[in-house]
């Protein structure tokens, strides 16, 4: 027996598997990411949301590429209507867009292949009958033709409660009409409305405003507010937190990540989503 030929074997045997499971691991390294695209406006944007989520992603090593189509002031409808002329301190400068233009997201929509499509309405979106009918549903068919709905999933982002004063209601102007949501006078009533909103709809809806519900009931401690109606640092976490969690299926509270929050918050808002 050949021992000294026995060895050389079995060593081109594991070099040969050690090479294997290098290339393999190349491979998954190079895997085309899954690509998500959110449509929205500063209530996505603000605190830089999906850039918190990139991060919360990036650590658990899920291959995903966050970008963004977020303009102060957008409905879903401005998105395919409005083109931007100018920037000012609060947003930008529109107009109505003519025969043979694209906006600024349609340009991004035909130049990328998107795995997913968040849409975020305005606050009030899904709570004013009016507006849902023009903005959640027959915006939200338009946006279904001009994506392969086959390759690309539409989400919906549910909108999270206002910080305002009780009894109140959430009002738009639409075509120089005024039309308002029913009146809540409590954070319970406004949810309802809020919910009712998403009920009708097909397609999968994220429940930030379910996150933002439980922490607003069970911790008041944490602020998830800048203003009235815009995210805190802490409501854009928790905001990221609820898509991590969509995405992966992950449990948030073994995320080291906490985005300079305090830590003890940090891990209530893990714990709230996870729940």
């Amino acid at each position: 027996m050949n021992v000294f030929c026995d060895m050389e074997n079995i060593k081109i045997i594991y070099t040969s598997i050690f090479l294997c499971l290098i290339f393999i691991n190349c491979q998954q390294n190079q895997q085309t990411p899954t690509k998500v695209l959110f449509i929205g406006n500063s209530l996505t944007y603000y605190h830089e949301m999906p850039s918190l989520l990139q991060a919360m992603l990036d650590e658990s090593a899920d291959n995903y590429e966050i970008e963004q189509s977020t303009y102060a002031g957008y409905t879903l409808k401005g998105h395919l209507d409005h083109i931007i002329i100018g920037e000012h301190q609060d947003g930008v400068y529109t107009r109505q867009k003519e025969e043979g233009e694209t906006t600024a997201t349609i340009k991004k929509l035909e130049a990328n292949n998107y795995d997913y499509i968040i849409l975020q309405e305005q606050t009030g979106g899904a709570a004013i009958p009016e507006m849902r009918e023009i903005f959640l549903t027959k915006t939200l068919a338009r946006y279904e033709d001009l994506i392969d709905t086959n390759k690309t999933k539409i989400i919906l982002f549910q909108n999270f409660p206002i910080q305002k004063n009780y009894p109140r209601k959430y009002c738009k102007s639409i075509d120089d009409k005024k039309y308002c949501s029913e009146l809540f006078n409590n954070l319970e009533e406004e949810m309802a409305v809020i919910r009712r909103g998403f009920e009708g709809s097909k397609k999968d809806v994220v429940k930030v405003g379910e996150a933002y519900y439980e922490v607003i009931k069970n911790h008041p401690e944490i602020n998830l507010y800048s203003d009235e109606s815009h995210p805190s640092k802490e409501g854009a976490f928790l905001s990221a937190l609820v898509f991590y969690q969509f995405f992966t299926k992950g449990k948030t509270t073994q995320l080291k990540y906490i985005a300079n929050l305090n830590v003890k918050d940090a891990d209530i808002l893990k714990r709230v989503v996870e729940k």
